[in-house]
Parts: structure tokens; C-alpha cells; sequence
């Protein structure tokens, strides 16, 4: 993403992940911005409140990587 106010307000709103600055990989890029969420209940909450919004596609990767996170619970 290359808008950082949208990532940092992303990472505001949810309370979880952490932001990184991406390197340019060519001279005429923008500057980009990472948002990452690696925690698995931070990350099943995170699904779980964009679900709605989904298309069908994304829909079924979202429960794909929920099924996952449920069948590795972690202590």
C-alpha cells in the first residue's frame, strides 16, 4: 500500500500487527507500506470483521486460512 495514513489508521483502529516502510524496488515507485498481522487470534479477529465484505473468492481463502487457525491452535 502506498497510502501510509490508511495502514498506520488500519493498525490504529485493530490495536494489533505492526507497520514497515517497503523499499522501492524501482527509482520511479512510490513509497510503500506493509501492515502485518501474525498473531493467530489477532488474525482470526481481523477475518472475521472483513468477512462481509469479501467477494466469493476471497471469501473462500479467508475460511481456508480460518479452518487453519483453528486445526493449529496455539498455547
Amino acid at each position: 500500500m502506498t497510502d501510509q495514513d490508511i495502514i498506520a489508521r488500519l493498525s490504529e483502529l485493530t490495536g494489533v500487527g505492526r507497520v514497515y516502510a517497503v523499499s522501492r524496488q524501482k527509482p520511479h515507485h512510490k513509497d510503500a507500506w506493509l501492515w502485518t498481522v501474525n498473531r493467530p487470534a489477532h488474525l482470526e479477529h481481523i477475518i472475521r470483521l472483513v468477512l462481509p465484505w469479501l467477494g466469493q473468492r476471497r471469501t473462500l481463502a479467508a475460511k481456508n486460512v480460518l479452518r487453519k487457525i483453528s486445526s493449529n491452535p496455539t498455547p
